[in-house]
Parts: structure tokens; sequence; C-alpha cells
């Protein structure tokens, strides 16, 4: 079969191992500090978002990327995968 193993419809055939797959788990993440600095010259405003909070949709992007079902609810677990696969 042509093209990547890890992408469309080769994907689709050979993802056999769905049961097993480690959802993965915010323990996974690494530690983020966050420091607060006083500058009393420069008026308050906001402190921002950390890169993890759209972790959800890069993962959801990940797992539409290899079985081309699109996941929309989080927790993504596998029964929600494979009524995404039936749905199509």
């Amino acid at each position: 079969m042509k093209g990547s193993p890890h992408r469309g419809t080769a994907a689709k055939r050979n993802w056999s191992n769905f049961d097993t797959y480690q959802i993965p788990r915010f323990s996974w993440l690494p530690r983020i500090e966050t420091i607060l600095m006083d500058n009393p010259e420069t008026p308050a405003s906001g402190c921002g978002e950390p890169p993890i909070v759209n972790m959800g949709a890069v993962v959801a992007n990940a797992v539409f990327d290899a079985v081309g079902a699109r996941l929309l609810q989080l927790p993504m677990t596998p029964a929600r995968v494979r009524e995404a696969l039936k749905r199509g």
C-alpha cells in the first residue's frame, strides 16, 4: 500500500489496538511554573494562559489525522472514538 501507514486509509485499516491505547493524561505534562512580577510602572493587565489549554484540540486533531474520526467532546474515550468512526 502506498503512502504513510499513519495517515488516511492505511491507518483506518491498521488501527487494531485502540482498546489498549493510553489516553494522554495531565500527569504526563511538564510542570509549568508561573511567576508574577510586580512592576509599579506598568498598569495591571492579564497574565495570559499556559499553552496546555488547547491540548484537547491538539489530541482531537491527532485522532482525526490517524483514524478519520472527528471528536468534539472531552474526554475522548475509546467508546466515543468508536461512535465517531461509525458516523464516518
